[in-house]
């Protein structure tokens, strides 16, 4: 299996690990803790389970879906990584993720397309009752092709999805998330990492919707625009009339670098209850010169003080899932898109 020497490093580094290429089965290196989980290829979606207002896994767009069920009360401390590797022809995936209930897990996608073709992912995710899942997505691109994610995530009674992703294609990109909570307690964190270069256009739609009680939801966006390129957040929190006491947050932060790129954000509350909390904020500009000249004094090129000012949008990213090889993966998608 030959691939980049940073993804092929993650690899063999990460203790449990699924890889295909080319949409096949290429390695099944699983920790023992994993044995257990049911990881297949399925005939249909499973987005009937889904009580939303749209179907989270359309069939006519899945193929070949493949399915990873994990057990009520499972429990592992040593995350599993599912990795889809494009060497010759498009990516066109579809993913439904399903725990039981009280189920505990950390889970790392990676999608990485070594092929100037497009790249479509549907992800689909059910977090049973008092389940706790922390999930972190990393979609990366060597050509230009057109990117696409859908993630539909359904989450239960007093469960949590902790969820992080990092954008680092090359071409036009639409990546959007929508995450429902509907069990009183249920408790979301959504956070997207995207950088755009070149002439890039990029879309970052951000959802978490509120169907019960007592619920909270967080959105932190962070990007980085370079080159002639376009970065857009757009982020919804909805609170639905009677969820009395929850929860709706989201922050966004963002640098432009150069004259010619534009980031912007559009943060948006939708809220039909009086008794929640609820807030927004952003920040977005250039890098401060006097951090540049701060640096550039201490020997430092430009292009160099900027890389290190601007590792700092990683870190939502890395404080979700603590693991060496992957920083450093995180680090060098970084290092490849800001030149």
């Amino acid at each position: 299996m030959m691939t980049s020497p940073d993804l092929a490093s993650l690899i063999d580094a990460l203790p449990s690990v699924v890889v295909y290429v080319d949409d096949k089965l290429a390695l099944d290196r699983r920790d023992a803790s994993h044995a257990s989980l049911a990881l297949e290829a399925i005939a249909a979606s499973r987005d009937a389970r889904f009580e939303s207002d749209a179907p989270a896994l359309p069939t006519d767009q899945a193929p070949t879906p493949l399915t990873l069920l994990v057990p009520p009360r499972f429990h592992s401390t040593v995350p599993l990584a599912i990795i889809h590797i494009a060497q010759s022809q498009p990516i066109h995936k579809a993913i439904h993720i399903e725990l039981g209930q009280s189920a505990e897990m950390t889970l790392i996608a990676v999608t990485h397309n070594e092929v100037n073709q497009s790249a479509t992912m549907h992800s689909s995710i059910l977090v049973g009752d008092n389940a706790h899942l922390t999930m972190m997505s990393v979609n990366s691109s060597e050509g230009d092709g057109a990117h696409a994610s859908r993630i539909r995530g359904h989450v239960n009674r007093d469960a949590t999805f902790n969820f992080a992703a990092g954008v680092f294609t090359h071409g036009p990109t639409h990546y959007d998330t929508e995450i429902t909570l509907a069990g009183p307690h249920a408790e979301n964190e959504s956070r997207v990492v995207a950088l755009t270069d070149d002439a890039q256009e990029t879309l970052i739609n951000t959802r978490v919707i509120h169907k019960a009680p007592r619920t909270a939801g967080r959105i932190e966006h962070a990007g980085v625009a370079a080159g002639e390129s376009t970065l857009l957040f757009e982020g919804v929190g909805k609170i639905h009339k009677g969820m009395v006491r929850s929860q709706a947050f989201q922050h966004n932060r963002g640098v432009v670098l150069g004259d010619k790129a534009r980031l912007d954000a559009n943060p948006l509350l939708l809220i039909d209850e009086h008794d929640v909390e609820a807030g927004h904020g952003a920040a977005i500009g250039r890098i401060d010169e006097n951090q540049l000249y701060y640096l550039m004094s201490r020997g430092m090129t430009k292009t160099e003080a900027e890389k290190l000012i601007i590792q700092g949008y990683l870190a939502p990213l890395k404080r979700t899932i603590s693991h060496d090889a992957l920083h450093a993966r995180l680090d060098q998608l970084l290092n490849d898109k800001i030149k």
